[in-house]
């Protein structure tokens, strides 16, 4: 992961989500460009949103996302899509 965990942390509003999202645009770009070495699982939407699920149907006690703002929650969900497997 590039320094989207970073940025994850960061996320407190409209803007800083937008910064991520972008961030994470990116990221899924440049593997789809260069696969190797892919840490991207997800890089097509179907997958990634089957991955998002997938994760949140698994997550187990204290959700990633429980206690924390709506836009950063939504970043979390987002990377657990790109990245899940």
């Amino acid at each position: 992961m590039s320094d989207l965990g970073q940025m994850i942390e960061e996320v407190r509003d409209a803007q800083s989500f937008a910064a991520f999202v972008r961030q994470l645009h990116a990221e899924i770009a440049a593997a789809k460009r260069d696969p190797e070495p892919a840490a991207s699982e997800n890089l097509e939407l179907d997958p990634f949103l089957e991955a998002l699920s997938a994760w949140a149907q698994t997550t187990t006690g204290r959700s990633a996302v429980d206690g924390v703002n709506a836009w950063q929650a939504a970043a979390k969900l987002l990377t657990a899509g790109h990245y899940y497997d």
